[in-house]
């Protein structure tokens, strides 16, 4: 297990994660082969919460999608696909309230037929119920392809502001 890190790196951390759709709030489905494989298995119990904790402060502790700052708040990791290579990569930390989160991992038993995380999806995003829906619906669909395949899981991102934390502990 590695030895915990310093981790302070709330300014050197992007503020938002740009997302290519334009949404403020997105719905990302994680490959069932990949459940379990996030930063909380990957780091110790300590070093997960001062990151999180850094994210948060980042943040003020306000919601990145919908601003909220009267909620408990989640770190949200942010993954890119490369469905050709089958590299599901780490792109960055999102503080999120827990109400967006909730939208955020959806299961196949959730937004289906559950009308509150819809019309807060849509809220957020500026949208009608209508088109959320059919982001839902695209957003099943891919995850339901990309479950079929192994990944290999990337998190060189973190590791970049990792080896930077160490690297200053010891000068």
């Amino acid at each position: 297990m590695p030895p915990p890190i310093k981790v302070d790196f709330a300014d050197n951390l992007p503020a938002n994660i740009p997302r290519s759709s334009g949404l403020r709030l997105s719905v990302e489905l994680i490959p069932q082969t990949t459940w379990g494989d996030n930063l909380r298995s990957l780091l110790t119990h300590e070093q997960w919460n001062v990151l999180r904790r850094a994210v948060y402060a980042r943040a003020g502790y306000r919601c990145e999608a919908c601003d909220a700052s009267d909620m408990e708040v989640h770190c949200h990791e942010v993954w890119d696909y490369d469905d050709k290579k089958h590299v599901q990569k780490l792109i960055g930390l999102r503080c999120l309230c827990w109400e967006c989160h909730w939208v955020t991992h959806l299961t196949d038993s959730g937004i289906r037929g559950d009308l509150e995380r819809l019309k807060h999806f849509a809220s957020v995003n500026g949208i009608t119920l209508f088109k959320a829906n059919r982001i839902v619906q695209k957003a099943y669909e891919q995850v339901m392809e990309r479950s079929k395949h192994e990944w290999k899981i990337d998190t060189s991102w973190l590791n970049e502001y990792l080896q930077k934390e160490k690297d200053n502990a010891h000068r």
